[in-house]
């Protein structure tokens, strides 16, 4: 994930990078002669492993970023959550030899943000990917 925002003029960026596991269930229709088409659904949850942040606050990393502590408890409060889950959605086509493209498309319904922020701001992540490959 990758976010560049222009705020009062100061440049802000976030990236990060993790490990994604979606769970779709897919329908497969065609045949072996000319090739199979799909289409799947589902839910999916990213694990983040690392990310960056660069702007008016300087430079760390935000999901290791502690942003409060609770007096009482001691809990430590960071600046994002670092996982997130959703819905996406793929399609497809396969051909005969098992060469196949896709796309797919992924909403994050969590908010990733982990500190108290109102109802005005949130991060939910969505991406629009293309696949290749061979299936062998």
């Amino acid at each position: 994930m990758l976010i560049y925002l222009t705020e009062d003029g100061v440049q802000h960026s976030l990236s990060s990078w993790g490990i994604e596991i979606p769970i779709f269930a897919t329908v497969r229709f065609g045949n072996s002669t000319h090739g199979w088409g799909y289409v799947g659904f589902g839910p999916y949850t990213q694990f983040i492993i690392g990310g960056s942040y660069t702007g008016a606050a300087g430079s760390f990393n935000p999901y290791h970023h502690v942003i409060d502590i609770d007096p009482s408890t001691g809990a430590e409060t960071m600046a994002m959550t670092d996982s997130h889950s959703g819905l996406g959605a793929t399609v497809g086509y396969e051909l005969p030899c098992g060469l196949f493209v896709d796309v797919a498309y992924r909403l994050s319904l969590s908010n990733m943000l982990a500190f108290d922020h109102g109802d005005n701001m949130w991060v939910r992540p969505h991406r629009v990917t293309l696949g290749a490959g061979w299936r062998f």
